[in-house]
């Protein structure tokens, strides 16, 4: 099968196999090439009449060379028809021997205008002769300079990394740029090719304190990183401080809590106790003990039930199980319902009631909840003023704007400032439970709080004249 020479259009890897030594590999660009055409240089593949002594020596004349680009077209014709005669025995299947010489790329500069700006000192042409049979042949193609800078240009801005920037120049490396002389050239890259010229790549550092001023950032983030951990360990140590001190103090209090119930249901339960025997054993022959006896059973009845309903109320608004039922009716009338039950109790203790109700109207309000507010705010007073010399217990009612407003007013020693938001917390009581002479679970006061909140109000404590305390109680007005 006979084979024929084509065009060579790219300086590539052949061109190693060739004895042609590509561009340094520093600035990685590629050697650009560009078909000759037809005014500047000799055609590929085409004949032309240059002499042995023209490729071996130093240089050629321009006039010569663009002598030869006009000698090449006469012989034009004769190339294809070996061309073409070689194609039709290669279809036919038939064979034909050719001998062909190619020789080694010969390096060709031919002075132009701008030979001084040029890095080659003009127009670079690579040749070699090519011998088919008696056919000879002049291949080769031009180096394309511009196109050689520009991709030396996109490859060295692909490498620039932050605060650096680069420079081309011709022949030999600079160490200051020609536009500002504060940015020093911090490396050099020369590319020579094959000796014949050097492009010289000045790498220069745009911000020389860009290093510094990186590691100042990361410096400045790593101490804040820093503090800002260390500022969450501690707030997290005294979290978990805060709330290790809050699980005690509710330990504490349901230790008390404990305790206090333990003792209100021993003692009403010994009276309920020794009553019930003595009037079992007939021990009483007088109808008046008797009525007392039975009165004071009731009472203690009745305490039994206060403190149990208490800490069923508790329970359930602690699970969100409370249910309210708001139903229209008259405040006055039920808060005089309580007051009529617990006049014995009060009276027993050396306690008056009296009352002073305003006109309210009708309201819907939960019945249980409001008798619970009022009876846990009378028993209070009744335990807390036990030792004042007035010993007047007074219950009001009154209307302001949109709330109605339940008072219960003692002359006891009062409640300090400092205490007044901490006797509504559950099992808050004053002063130890081994030492405490006042009787109660902690609860009663919380559960006032809880039940004004359902009905859309709140509590407070008003310092009473001379002495006491005048417990608040404010409900929202429903229709």
């Amino acid at each position: 099968m006979a084979r024929i020479v084509t065009q060579q259009r790219s300086l590539v890897a052949s061109n190693a196999e060739q004895n042609i030594q590509p561009p340094m590999r520093q600035a990685g660009p590629q050697a650009s090439t560009q078909a000759v055409d037809s005014e500047r240089t000799m055609r590929l593949n085409e004949p032309t009449q240059v002499t042995e002594r023209e490729l071996a020596g130093d240089s050629y004349q321009t006039q010569e060379a663009r002598d030869a680009i006009q000698a090449e077209s006469v012989q034009t014709q004769e190339a294809a028809l070996l061309h073409n005669r070689l194609q039709s025995l290669a279809e036919r299947g038939q064979t034909d021997t050719v001998q062909i010489q190619i020789e080694s790329f010969v390096p060709l500069v031919v002075p132009s205008e701008n030979a001084e700006q040029s890095i080659f000192g003009g127009q670079v042409f690579l040749l070699r002769r090519v011998q088919i049979e008696d056919k000879h042949f002049l291949q080769g193609f031009q180096l394309y300079e511009e196109k050689l800078i520009q991709e030396v240009e996109e490859s060295a801005e692909r490498l620039m990394g932050p605060g650096m920037t680069f420079e081309l120049a011709q022949g030999r490396p600079v160490h200051e740029t020609s536009d500002n002389a504060n940015r020093a050239v911090a490396h050099t890259a020369i590319l020579d090719f094959a000796g014949l010229g050097s492009l010289v790549l000045n790498l220069i550092e745009t911000d020389p304190d860009r290093i510094s001023k990186k590691m100042n950032e990361l410096r400045t983030w790593y101490f804040g990183i820093i503090a800002i951990v260390f500022l969450a360990v501690t707030l997290g140590l005294v979290s978990l401080w805060h709330n290790a001190r809050a699980q005690l103090r509710l330990a504490e209090k349901k230790g008390d809590f404990i305790s206090a119930v333990s003792h209100e249901l021993r003692t009403p339960l010994t009276s309920i106790r020794m009553y019930s025997e003595m009037l079992e054993k007939n021990w009483v022959k007088s109808k008046d003990k008797l009525a007392e006896y039975y009165r004071n059973m009731r009472q203690e009845s009745e305490r039994l039930s206060r403190l149990v309903e208490n800490i069923l109320d508790f329970s359930r608004i602690q699970k969100g199980r409370k249910k309210y039922t708001f139903s229209a009716g008259d405040v006055n009338k039920c808060t005089a319902e309580v007051v009529e039950m617990m006049a014995p109790y009060a009276t027993e203790n050396g306690f008056c009631i009296e009352t002073d109700f305003g006109p309210l109207g009708q309201t819907a309000f939960d019945k249980d909840a409001v008798t619970q507010i009022v009876v846990n705010l009378v028993d209070n007073a009744i335990k807390y003023a036990r030792g004042a010399e007035d010993k007047t217990i007074t219950v009001r009612t009154k209307r302001e704007r949109e709330l109605i407003v339940i008072e219960v007013e003692d002359h006891g020693p009062g409640i300090p400032h400092r205490q007044r938001k901490k006797i509504f917390e559950q099992f808050y009581r004053s002063g130890s439970e081994s030492t405490r002479e006042t009787t109660g679970t902690g609860l009663g006061l919380a559960l006032v709080k809880k039940f004004a909140e359902a009905h859309n109000g709140f509590v407070e404590i008003v310092s009473a004249k001379p002495t006491g305390a005048i417990f608040r109680v404010a409900l929202a007005t429903h229709t």
